[in-house]
């Protein structure tokens, strides 16, 4: 049942975006080829293009996620969600998953637009893709280890990131959508995102400063990073003392947010189990 859920979300939800994606690539090949052979008013409109369809398939992706949740789960759609044969927990995992899926979709598809850009741009000053490579990471006095390292930290936070903006949208449309809100509509769940979110942030930024855990990044003369190490201190130190030849990145909202992001979910997960909210 779970795979039919699944297969059900992505039918439901496959209507806009690749469109958008296909007209993304089309912008990008005819960035690569205008670029390379030197129209330069083309290049410079498709490169125009190709931004604004970068950030066009984001935004256009949320409003997808964020339309699907609040119809199949409080809308006249909800009374026959809610009549499935199958757990409430399947349900928000369905939904968490396709939209997962979605978002790091779009992520990608960005990042690719801005290597497109930098291929484009740098060949036109006499650089490859390899050789931008080459001169980043000369310039971060980086191995190949440290940076395939830095990479895969990148897309650790960038899957984390998506998570928790799934986790904080979901909860809110979940309890905005409650039946002593009804009288809000649609602007309860926004302003109770806006809510949950600004304090979220909060709290992160508190404990990143304050709880005793961080990574410490050692610096050699150049001032260039030499060495990382967990320590059992947060970025407080580092304000308290700005001239030590360290620098502290506090670890404790990120570990904390994780916990929120489990709480937001679980909060979902009852908020839909109760279904008491449809209209």
């Amino acid at each position: 049942m779970f795979g039919k859920l699944v297969k059900h979300e992505f039918r439901a939800t496959r209507r806009i975006v690749p469109f958008v994606w296909l007209g993304t690539i089309v912008m990008a090949v005819l960035n690569l080829i205008t670029g390379r052979i030197g129209i330069d008013w083309l290049f410079a409109t498709s490169l125009i293009f190709l931004v604004i369809l970068a950030v066009a398939q984001i935004i256009l992706t949320y409003a997808v996620i964020i339309t699907r949740y609040y119809r199949s789960l409080y809308s006249d759609e909800g009374h026959l969600t809610h009549t499935l044969p199958v757990r409430p927990s399947r349900v928000l995992a369905s939904k968490t998953l396709v939209s997962f899926a979605w978002m790091i979709s779009s992520v990608v598809m960005a990042l690719v637009v801005v290597v497109v850009i930098a291929t484009t741009i740098g060949s036109k000053n006499g650089y490859t893709l390899s050789q931008m490579y080459q001169e980043f990471r000369a310039a971060f006095a980086f191995t190949d280890g440290q940076m395939a390292l830095v990479i895969g930290l990148f897309v650790v936070y960038v899957i984390y990131a998506l998570l928790l903006q799934l986790a904080q949208i979901f909860f809110a449309i979940s309890f905005g959508s409650q039946a002593v809100f009804h009288k809000l509509s649609i602007a309860a769940p926004i302003i109770f995102y806006l809510v949950f979110n600004f304090a979220l942030e909060m709290i992160m930024l508190v404990a990143t400063i304050f709880l005793p855990i961080g990574v410490e990044m050692q610096l050699d003369a150049n001032g260039m990073p030499d060495s990382f190490s967990l320590v059992a201190r947060g970025m407080f130190d580092l304000i308290r003392n700005p001239e030590q030849p360290q620098v502290v990145f506090g670890l404790g909202g990120i570990i904390l947010s994780v916990f929120a992001m489990a709480g937001l979910f679980y909060g979902s997960y009852l908020l839909i189990k109760k279904h008491t909210s449809l209209r």
